[in-house]
């Protein structure tokens, strides 16, 4: 079920860099494409362009504090990925120095509060979850969920849902 979803919003994704081509400003280059294959959305748990320097996500504590946090060294999400301050507004936050997400984890529960959309179009398409409940987990007892070893967002069946900006669907 998990492998499904991944492939659906995957496949999502490689479908929009075919049918928006002229919306993206980033060549995903992590991927392995080149400036002639745009993605009008592109959403990760790792950076998918060389050229983007945002956060991937903001997460939500269980007591309801929110983090940035940005790729590691080696671009994915990670407990040495750097984070900002704590709650730092409506916009992305600035990187917190060198402060770990390793330092706030420990025994906490996380979910996606905000998957910031990597594309930089000019008009990001980022998605969304405000409300407490519903919400899609990225660290559960302090452990990021993984996948293949990879860092991985658990939906759990019609409850983990993020809200999609109708300009995607545009």
């Amino acid at each position: 079920m998990r492998k499904l979803m991944f492939r659906t919003l995957m496949i999502v994704v490689l479908l929009n860099s075919f049918l928006f081509q002229a919306d993206a400003q980033n060549t995903l280059t992590t991927l392995g494409l080149t400036s002639s294959n745009y993605a009008s959305v592109a959403y990760s748990v790792r950076q998918l362009s060389t050229a983007y320097t945002g956060p991937l996500m903001r997460i939500r504590s269980a007591g309801g504090s929110l983090y940035d946090v940005w790729p590691d060294a080696t671009g994915q999400f990670s407990t040495t990925s750097v984070i900002s301050a704590a709650n730092p507004g409506t916009t992305p936050g600035t990187v917190n120095g060198t402060t770990a997400l390793s330092t706030i984890t420990s025994t906490a529960n996380f979910t996606v509060a905000i998957w910031y959309d990597q594309s930089t179009n000019s008009s990001p398409k980022n998605l969304t979850q405000t409300t407490a409940a519903n919400q899609p987990t990225i660290i559960t007892s302090g452990t990021i969920q993984t996948e293949n070893s990879k860092p991985f967002i658990r939906f759990y069946g019609t409850t983990g849902t993020v809200s999609v900006p109708s300009s995607v669907y545009n």
